[in-house]
């Protein structure tokens, strides 16, 4: 997966990959991670597809930069992500510029957490 999907991991992370499929001229490319713990960073270019595995759900990442954090909390930095936590039928899109907490199961700007004092 030559420069189409790059997985970046902070320190003190436990990662998995758990599938990868190869498209034809990379076109298609999909991988499919677990992040046990930790935090990664995920860019996945043009037509492929990432999936993050995390503690309560899955976060897809298509075209875009995205930060995943192994208790749910997933930073669009770039592009969007759909995150689909355990017991939830649709996905809950996120986009660029927007963090999805868990906690609440809502959608905040980033500003919000560059912001914040505690």
């Amino acid at each position: 997966m030559s420069r189409s999907i790059t997985v970046r991991c902070h320190p003190d992370t436990l990662t998995s990959i758990t599938k990868v499929t190869r498209g034809s001229d990379g076109g298609g490319d999909r991988a499919e991670l677990e992040l046990r713990a930790g935090r990664i960073y995920v860019r996945a270019e043009h037509s492929t597809t990432c999936e993050v595995s995390f503690t309560n759900g899955v976060v897809r990442i298509c075209d875009g930069l995205v930060g995943v954090y192994d208790w749910g909390r997933v930073d669009a930095l770039r592009g969007s992500a759909f995150v689909t936590l355990s017991g939830q039928s649709q996905p809950t899109k996120v986009p660029q510029g927007y963090s999805f907490d868990p906690a609440s199961g809502k959608i905040y700007s980033l500003s919000f957490f560059l912001n914040r004092n505690d």
